[in-house]
């Protein structure tokens, strides 16, 4: 999901790995406003361009530009190998939220409300390590999701998810988009 002021650009990226060719001059540009998806068979090379977009790889050569119109540009990445910490689950949204430096009351209340729409309540205080596969998955969606970012990433988001857990996800990102949409509006009439 990418916010309406972003721009994603791509131009002649190449990027070989061990004498492996993934990319020879790859171009493409992402407007904001919306969801976009990449599509492809197993490794045809998806998670290294969201790796390249977030940063994590760099390219051999060709250049990457987000834009955005003004501020820092903030990306959330859910990768497809999870990484829980030694934390319950509250905690591991609670460690991601208190990077971005919020209030602790304002932590407290989006976690709470993050647990109660996507159906969490009752694992508050679990081990997030101790999660099946599944609910793992879940939480890193939304510890992605949580965060606001301009840009969200999801590698294979669905991949261990039931229909039910898909579909919340769907859920919150549509309305996500919807009240970006409504604050735009309410942006553009003050100008």
């Amino acid at each position: 999901m990418i916010k309406s002021n972003i721009k994603i650009s791509l131009k002649n990226i190449n990027l070989e790995i061990n004498e492996n060719k993934l990319f020879e001059n790859l171009s493409s540009e992402i407007l904001g406003s919306g969801i976009s998806v990449i599509l492809g068979p197993n490794g045809s090379g998806k998670t290294m361009l969201l790796k390249i977009i977030n940063g994590i790889i760099k390219p051999n050569s060709g250049k990457i530009n987000l834009k955005k119109r003004n501020n820092k540009l903030s990306i959330s990445y859910a990768s497809q190998k999870i990484i829980m910490l030694r934390r319950n689950v509250y905690e591991n949204l609670r460690f991601a939220l208190s990077i971005k430096r919020l209030e602790k009351k304002i932590i407290h209340q989006r976690i709470l409300y993050l647990l109660k729409f996507f159906e969490l309540e009752d694992k508050i205080n679990f081990s997030a390590r101790k999660l099946s596969a599944g609910k793992k998955q879940y939480l890193s969606i939304i510890r992605a999701l949580s965060l606001d970012s301009d840009i969200i990433l999801l590698d294979e988001p669905c991949s261990n998810l039931d229909h039910r857990s898909t579909r919340k996800i769907e859920e919150f990102i549509i309305n996500e988009k919807k009240r970006a949409a409504e604050a735009k509006k309410i942006t553009t009439k003050k100008e």
